[in-house]
């Protein structure tokens, strides 16, 4: 026989699947962390888009000029929402 091939008893057995059980908790609880931590951010990223489309709603209905036009550049003219209709005084 080589001496180069070596048997793995059962106390190697033991030890390699105790080195791979710390593996997966290690692994699993970094992912419970990331879980949670994407969580968080999603909860908080919706709670201000939320914010921010209110305040938008509220900025746009406080604005009448900011209102949208459709038409033709001399239908805007005569609706008086050209651009360079307005005095700058």
């Amino acid at each position: 026989m080589s001496q180069k091939m070596r048997f793995f008893g059962p106390k190697d057995a033991m030890f390699k699947l105790a080195r791979e059980q710390h593996r997966r908790d290690v692994c699993n609880a970094r992912l419970q962390d990331l879980e949670k931590e994407l969580q968080m951010f999603s909860e908080e990223f919706g709670s201000r888009l939320h914010d921010l489309r209110i305040s938008m709603k509220e900025v746009f209905h406080a604005a009448p000029e900011m209102k949208t036009f459709s038409g033709s550049p001399d239908e805007a003219k005569s609706e008086g929402l050209d651009s360079n209709s307005h005095d700058l005084e």
